[in-house]
């Protein structure tokens, strides 16, 4: 990943990125329209999902009948980082933005 500064960058900086993730680890498949509800930009929510499965913690499933189906599960790898995301956000408590 890019650097900022003299900080390594890592997925986690990317917007919506561990919400995506704790999502998909939730819910074990979803079809990526499911991604609507954390990412309304459509051409973003692909170029997120796709990120997932470059670099492998998620993997894609496309089928075309009846419908062109995409879905989206973690891999191994993905389901380790979505179980670290879960310890960090339990031992941090939940947060609600302010109106």
């Amino acid at each position: 990943m890019a650097e900022r500064g003299s900080v390594p960058r890592t997925i986690l900086d990317i917007s919506n990125m561990p919400t995506i993730i704790l999502y998909i680890h939730e819910k074990g498949e979803i079809v990526g329209t499911d991604l609507k509800n954390i990412v309304n930009n459509y051409p973003r929510m692909t170029k997120l999902a796709d990120l997932l499965v470059s670099l492998d913690l998620a993997t894609k499933k496309i089928e075309m009948k009846p419908m062109k189906t995409v879905t989206y599960s973690l891999t191994k790898k993905g389901e380790a980082v979505a179980r670290h995301l879960r310890a960090a956000a339990n031992i941090l408590g939940h947060y609600a933005e302010e109106e």
